[in-house]
């Protein structure tokens, strides 16, 4: 009987896919409070939760995943902070360009290109392209006033990383590792190159743009519907290593129904402006937490996150909810029919006359 039920257990357990290395600690909950939180409580304050909850969205989702370690922490701060600056400013370049949608798919299939190179670059390059996507479906639609909601969001990642990496748990002094041979810029760049020449070395920015430009051409099929989130959405779920069947799917999947569900409860009922933004911080909040031990639990609170937000003052709209539940169902079934497309061509298909070389690592 238990072994009946252990491929459901485990099915359990990798949708959940808590973290076991991401405990809560005192110093990590008073430090999202404060990062996400405080920005969206003070907006409320003065008077102006509009810009608190503006601010609140791109300290929750511009300012990187996991909790800065004590060790290099001002290093990567500043490296964090400025990924976000390169990818508000490049989605300011793209909603301002002639031709938005290409100039988007363009710079994210540019940067997938690159994540190949290293296991540093390749983070920074899927942060560019998540951040870069987001930006412009949140930029997009502010016309005259998305400069200085770019600036907000600046305003909003940076302070969080501060308060992050100011709240940073210390860490034992790391093992010296001097003697471990890493590779050099140039066998990096020779790998990388030799395998831009095999499918397993460009799937992922084929799939990428492939995915995002149907995307565009779904959206632009109903602009009278609010699909945006089907970009958004192929962008979250494309990931580098190439799977026929992610489980980040049904977290996204799932995550985002609970999402809207819960945002649905919140905006069904007539709420005083103070407790709508009070709600929105809890769940920021918490949002913060959950990114890096659990997808799915991030994708259930910061779906009625950027909701709330980007819906505050207004009344239900069942249409948008549900167009928004749509949409992520059809932005994950273009991911998995490109995962799908992409796993019947073999690995070591070359895609040119080259010979493939060795690879390093």
């Amino acid at each position: 009987m238990s072994r009946d039920r252990l491929p459901a257990t485990d099915l359990f357990l990798r949708l959940i896919g808590w973290s076991p290395q991401g405990r809560i600690s005192a110093r990590a909950l008073f430090g999202a409070a404060v990062g996400v939180s405080g920005p969206i409580l003070l907006g409320l304050a003065i008077g102006h939760p509009e810009l608190g909850m503006t601010i609140g969205l791109g300290a929750l989702f511009l300012s990187g995943g996991a909790e800065a370690s004590a060790t290099g922490r001002w290093r990567t701060a500043v490296a964090t902070a400025g990924v976000a600056l390169f990818a508000v400013a490049a989605a300011l370049l793209v909603v301002a360009s002639p031709a938005p949608e290409p100039a988007m798919v363009g710079l994210a299939f540019t940067a997938a290109l690159f994540s190949g190179y290293s296991r540093s670059v390749g983070a920074i390059a899927i942060r560019v392209i998540i951040y870069l996507v987001l930006c412009v479906t949140l930029l997009e639609p502010a016309g005259a006033y998305r400069n200085t909601a770019g600036m907000i969001f600046i305003v909003g990642a940076c302070w969080n990383v501060l308060i992050r990496t100011l709240m940073a748990d210390p860490v034992p002094s790391a093992v010296n590792a001097t003697d471990v041979r890493r590779p050099t810029p140039q066998q990096l760049w020779v790998n990388w190159r030799r395998g831009l020449l095999t499918w397993a070395g460009c799937q992922f920015p084929l799939r990428l743009a492939a995915g995002l430009a149907a995307a565009c051409v779904l959206r632009n099929l109903w602009p009278e519907r609010h699909f945006g989130w089907i970009i958004l959405t192929t962008a979250l779920l494309t990931e580098r290593p190439l799977e026929r069947l992610p489980i980040k799917i049904f977290q996204r999947t799932i995550g985002t129904a609970a999402g809207v569900a819960l945002a649905w409860i919140i905006l069904s009922n007539e709420r005083e402006p103070w407790q709508a933004a009070t709600m929105v911080a809890g769940l920021a909040t918490f949002a913060s937490l959950a990114r890096t031990r659990s997808y799915l639990f991030y994708a259930i609170l910061s779906t009625p996150v950027i909701l709330l937000v980007l819906d505050f003052g207004k009344p239900v709209d069942p249409t948008l909810l549900i167009d928004r539940m749509i949409a992520t169902f059809i932005g994950a079934s273009i991911v998995l029919v490109g995962n799908q497309l992409g796993a019947s061509v073999p690995a070591s298909a070359s895609m040119s006359a080259g010979r493939r070389g060795p690879t390093t690592r």
